[in-house]
């Protein structure tokens, strides 16, 4: 999906790689933008954007790629607890399946991590028109599901 970017007065083309968020990333909203090659249609990625929620700002992630460099970086630096890794390989496939990572742990065993980013979060399940008509005045705002 692509939407349009202002930028000091000046419009630009953006890709959303989700697809604009399932709609909750809207027009004139803030976004923060990653500088794409000059010969690509779209001059910049959203990678993140802002949304303003029971008056706290909420920044969600639109980019998938971004959390799986996050996750690479935990593994890499040994930052998930119990889990301290001798190597890493990314995109790893195992007979008919396709994963993020594989590696070999310092306790000489195997792992396999797969990264799921879902760039998408409300009170209560259901419709944006059920969702309309419900009443979130008791929730807090981080309790989001």
């Amino acid at each position: 999906m692509e939407d349009g970017i202002d930028s000091e007065n000046k419009e630009y083309l953006g890709h959303t790689p989700t697809l604009g968020c399932c709609g909750l990333y809207e027009k004139d909203c803030h976004v923060w933008v990653s500088k794409l090659g000059e010969k690509t249609k779209c001059v910049y990625r959203i990678e993140l954007y802002e949304i303003e929620t029971k008056g706290h700002k909420i920044y969600v992630g639109i980019s998938p790629k971004n959390a799986e460099s996050i996750v690479y970086n935990a593994l890499k630096y040994n930052l998930i607890q119990n889990l301290e890794t001798v190597y890493i390989v990314r995109k790893k496939t195992l007979l008919n399946s396709l994963f993020d990572f594989m590696g070999k742990t310092m306790d000489d065993n195997y792992y396999i991590c797969e990264v799921k980013s879902i760039p998408l979060a409300d009170y209560a399940n259901g419709t944006k028109k059920e969702r309309e008509i419900m009443n979130f005045d008791n929730i807090e705002y981080d309790q989001n599901i």
